[in-house]
């Protein structure tokens, strides 16, 4: 038992479910999963740079896209040597040094501290509440440490403030930590409170998100950030109609992720497949270093999660609470955004949208017909009340999250 960890069991822990027990074939899906992260991981880490990409001045705003073609000044400088990252160590045609910083600061920082940071989320009194109307397999996390999604902040923070303190990245650093202290005073809300009540209400929360949407979309607006890619056309320019859509998809955002954080292993690797195309995607799109600082976090955030995915394997030892899925998910939404991909945000989180359309649904077919479409909402309750475990749910929307990114991918190919 490692020192933190002493002052809280989950009482159902032993044996563990036969459904829980990783068999051989899924073991292997699982394998076949961690050897695509790696494989895409060093396409992102070792892939050549094109010709003339120039390495942006840290501190500096992030660069208009072009309305058409983006980042169309690189033609210009073709045969130029590639200036190195700064800070970073430099090979002739490889971005090497700074990504991998970048993805492993906070793979191995939050590896290492998480088992401090359960004990002391244990003796905090973060234990989770189970609502009793939720799957009856599910009664048995009652008192697993929550908000464990501030460790995965600390790391990205910490990463972000060793390789890259670039202005693009900004209005994204805020987003996470608006994000997270919204999370956070729902989590305490709903930990310290008794009886039926269950944190912030539904208007109270929507209303703070619509704020902090509209803050985070006029500041990208300001950094030049509203050329958004349309697929099989092109970037152009939202002008004005820019704040209020970017507000509606990072409120949407938010509560889609934090929907997806309901199931062992679920959110965490959605959530780092998500960043991690996103990080391809744009470093496709910046031709280079133009899109560096948005790469960099993106990896960064694959590691922090990747971390906490180690102890959140079912059964988990901690969860991300909403200051995690809504802070960590906002990121991902915004810097999707600051990348050009806000058309893009819905396929590349597909899981998500899926939850979040499951609940809709079900609340709809009720209150209008008196019937539910699904045997319990959101999706991942669905089959679990079919029978399926908490390791084949996660594993299966990991899946659905790989084919939708590389369908991504190959559209944003096709489309500059």
């Amino acid at each position: 038992m490692r020192r933190g960890e002493a002052t809280w069991r989950r009482p159902a822990l032993a044996p563990p479910p036969s459904g829980q027990r990783p068999t051989r074939r899924r073991i292997a899906a699982a394998t076949v999963l961690l050897a695509g992260f790696a494989l895409l991981l060093a396409a992102a880490i070792l892939a050549p740079l094109p010709a003339g990409a120039a390495s942006p001045t840290p501190g500096a705003a992030a660069a208009p896209h072009a309305s058409a073609v983006p980042h169309a000044s690189a033609a210009s400088h073709v045969g130029a040597t590639p200036a190195p990252p700064p800070g970073g160590l430099h090979l002739p045609g490889l971005i090497l040094w700074p990504p991998a910083v970048a993805f492993l600061v906070p793979l191995v920082a939050g590896f290492a501290a998480m088992p401090w940071a359960i004990g002391v989320l244990a003796k905090a009194g973060m234990g989770q509440r189970v609502r009793e109307e939720g799957p009856q397999s599910h009664l048995a996390k009652s008192g697993t440490p929550t908000a464990g999604g501030l460790a995965v902040i600390a790391v990205i923070l910490l990463a972000a403030l060793l390789v890259d303190r670039h202005g693009a990245i900004l209005p994204d650093l805020g987003a996470l930590l608006l994000g997270a202290g919204l999370g956070l005073a729902d989590d305490l809300a709903t930990v310290k409170l008794t009886g039926g009540e269950r944190g912030l209400r539904a208007r109270q929360k929507i209303g703070l998100q619509l704020l902090i949407g509209l803050v985070l979309g006029w500041w990208m607006l300001q950094l030049h950030q509203d050329s958004q890619l349309f697929p099989f056309t092109g970037h152009w320019r939202m002008g004005a109609l820019f704040v209020p859509v970017v507000a509606l998809a990072l409120v949407a955002s938010s509560n889609a992720f934090n929907l997806t954080d309901g199931s062992d292993g679920l959110a965490p690797g959605v959530m780092a497949l998500v960043a991690l195309f996103v990080a391809l995607i744009a470093r496709h799109l910046g031709g280079g270093h133009a899109d560096a600082p948005l790469v960099r976090l993106m990896l960064a955030t694959m590691g922090g999660l990747l971390a906490f995915l180690a102890y959140n394997f079912p059964p988990a030892r901690v969860f991300l609470g909403g200051v995690g899925s809504e802070g960590i998910g906002l990121l991902i939404a915004a810097t999707a955004i600051s990348a050009g991909l806000l058309w893009l945000l819905p396929l590349l989180a597909l899981v998500p949208v899926a939850e979040t359309l499951s609940v809709i649904a079900q609340v709809y077919s009720f209150k209008r017909y008196g019937r539910r479409v699904l045997r319990m909402s959101p999706l991942h309750h669905h089959f679990q009340l079919g029978g399926w475990s908490e390791w084949r749910v996660a594993v299966s929307a990991w899946g659905v999250t790989w084919a939708s990114g590389m369908f991504c991918l190959l559209v944003t190919r096709t489309a500059t």
